[in-house]
């Protein structure tokens, strides 16, 4: 147990700088967003608390295959990392896995399809 302790100390301390900056942003992205909150009209703010209303009622009433639900899950989840490994094979691949990533992370309702 205390080589994985230390094993971890060691990872922390080699990559402190990427933790910090993945922290600054995340806290910017925190401040801008609560900022922006209060600027949006009267309007768009009726719309978006409709719209969690509407889901959250359909959730109450929509019964749920967890089943299938993980099936279809673990399916785009492997495909995308089958994918993300073919192209790491090479230095060519590095755009297409930041593409990749970009991709299922800004369009997270649709599913990757092969």
């Amino acid at each position: 147990m205390n080589y994985f302790a230390n094993l971890l100390k060691e990872y922390f301390k080699r990559n402190i700088f990427q933790y910090i900056f993945l922290s600054v942003i995340l806290i910017i992205g925190i401040i801008i967003g609560s900022v922006t909150v209060n600027f949006i009209s009267d309007v768009q703010a009726a719309n978006i608390q409709s719209f969690i209303n509407g889901f959250l009622a359909n959730v109450n009433s929509t019964a749920v295959d967890y089943s299938s639900v993980f099936y279809l899950s673990m399916s785009n989840n492997m495909k995308t990392a089958a994918l993300l490994i073919l192209l790491g094979l090479s230095i060519i691949g590095i755009p297409f896995i930041l593409g990749v990533i970009w991709f299922r992370d800004s369009f997270w309702v649709l599913p990757l399809r092969f």
